[in-house]
Parts: structure tokens; sequence; C-alpha cells
């Protein structure tokens, strides 16, 4: 009796379903750090900003200026984070070109 080895149909071999197991659930933690990375920076940013908005509520109307200030490079830092982790996941920029670019 013949064996035969099964040729995979071209549907078969498409997509990360054809990824090995280890290979696709490498895939999935690091998305999975990515997510939470975001989460935890934008969350944190977003806390900070609520809070010192809170403050200058309360603050005399000189003091508030200061807070504001503070308030601004919170959203600053948080935008050029979120923008340098949407970057960095992006396949298109996996070559070296790309990476001298962007510094």
């Amino acid at each position: 009796m013949a064996t035969t080895l099964h040729q995979p149909a071209a549907a078969e071999t498409d997509g990360p379903a054809t990824l090995l197991p280890s290979r696709l659930s490498a895939i999935d933690r690091e998305r999975m750090r990515i997510a939470r990375d975001m989460h935890d920076e934008v969350g944190t940013s977003l806390t900070q900003i609520a809070l010192l908005a809170e403050l200058a509520k309360a603050d005399p109307a000189e003091e508030q200026a200061d807070r504001l200030d503070v308030v601004a490079r919170i959203s600053r830092q948080a935008v050029v984070a979120l923008d340098e982790l949407v970057w960095s996941v992006n396949p298109s920029n996996d070559t070296l070109t790309h990476l001298l670019s962007y510094a």
C-alpha cells in the first residue's frame, strides 16, 4: 500500500491559519502586549489630564495657566507615544530606511 503526502490546496496555505501554532501564539502574545501597552499609556495620560483639569477648576485664576500647560504637555506626549506605537507595529516600516527616516 502506497503512502501519499497531502498537498494543501491554495486556500489552505493562505493567511495566518497556515502558521505553526507556536508562531501564531507568539503573534497573539505580541498583539496582546502591544494592546496592554497602548491601554496603559493612553489610560495613564487621560487619567492625569482628568485629574489636572479637576484641580485647575479649583485653582485661582493666576495658577490655572500653569496647570493647563501641564495638561497640554501630557496631551502632546500621549499623541507622540501613540504615533510611535502605531508606527512601530506597521509592517511596512520594518526596514532600516524607514527606521532612519522616522528618527
